[in-house]
């Protein structure tokens, strides 16, 4: 179990652990959403393609720095050679 404080009138509420949903606060008759993740899962076939298009678009934006860095060190190392030839040949 987990307690959580109602939103509205911030009384303590204990949820199952796993619970995710909408529920109605015991002490104020208030609605209030909890436990919704980031990914859902679809309800209906014609939200599946865009459930798979929002995956791939969060997983390519939690890799697009390390994207960067990826062509970034070609550069970096082209450059440091060129100073190394600069500074030693005569």
């Amino acid at each position: 179990m987990v307690e959580i404080l109602c939103p509205h009138c911030e009384g303590e509420i204990e949820l199952d652990d796993d619970a995710s949903g909408t529920y109605i606060c015991p002490h104020c008759d208030s609605e209030f959403e909890w436990g919704f993740d980031d990914f859902h899962i679809p309800k209906s076939k014609s939200e599946k393609p865009w459930f798979i298009i929002a995956g791939i678009l969060r997983i390519f934006y939690k890799i697009q720095g390390l994207m960067f860095w990826i062509a970034a060190i070609p550069v970096i190392l082209f450059l440091v050679v060129i100073v190394f030839v600069c500074i030693f040949s005569d």
